[in-house]
């Protein structure tokens, strides 16, 4: 049989999609080799990541100015000649974000609360009974204090197939269900709201 070779043109669609492709390629090859915004590209260094949404304009003003690292915090206020040191006024060290959140014990009360409060999401269509849902995330010893885990959750398939098959976990040994990573992101209760670090970056 001979072989025919057809010469098919590319529909809009596909064409817009090969061009779309190129154009990420070649930001993402210009955002890596880039010497400017690198606080920026510590946090996000995919061009292609979505960012949080719907917080509202004041709450997501707040995200971006701490992301781009552009804040009433004194490190970036030295940058623009309206400080003498960028020092912290409790500790000395470079008063930046990863700083307020991380490091100053100044904060180290609400660190510790906002840390108390995160752990693994549990999705909303998770085919689990709230039973189940309740238990979702294991808990673990810190500091003689007993916590739920915020790098781990029960593996979402194995709680599934037992809340299916309508198992109550009391009479289950949670131990010897599988653990997993938190694939889903982070859940952060925000039953109460301490704005001390918020105030103090938007400032």
């Amino acid at each position: 049989m001979e072989r025919v070779e057809l010469d098919v043109p590319y529909g809009r669609g596909e064409a817009k999609a090969i061009v779309r492709a190129a154009v990420i390629a070649e930001w993402q090859r210009r955002w890596d080799s880039e010497v400017r915004g690198r606080h920026l590209y510590a946090i996000q260094a995919s061009v292609t990541r979505t960012t949080a949404g719907g917080m509202g304009r004041r709450k997501e003003v707040v995200w971006t100015r701490m992301r781009l690292g552009h804040n009433g915090l004194n490190s970036s206020l030295f940058r623009v000649g309206r400080h003498e040191t960028g020092g912290c006024p409790f500790c000395g060290e470079l008063e930046t974000v990863e700083h307020i959140l991380l490091h100053c014990t100044c904060y180290e009360g609400e660190r510790e609360i906002m840390w108390g409060r995160v752990r693994c999401h549990v999705p909303e269509d998770a085919n689990i009974t709230d039973a189940w849902r309740n238990v979702s995330i294991p808990t673990e010893m810190v500091n003689g204090k007993l916590q739920y885990s915020k790098c781990r959750r029960y593996s979402l398939n194995e709680i599934s197939k037992l809340s299916v098959l309508n198992s109550s976990p009391v009479d289950i040994n949670l131990t010897h269900i599988p653990q997993e990573d938190c694939v889903d992101g982070w859940t952060y209760d925000r039953s109460t709201f301490y704005s001390t670090i918020i105030t103090e970056v938007s400032q």
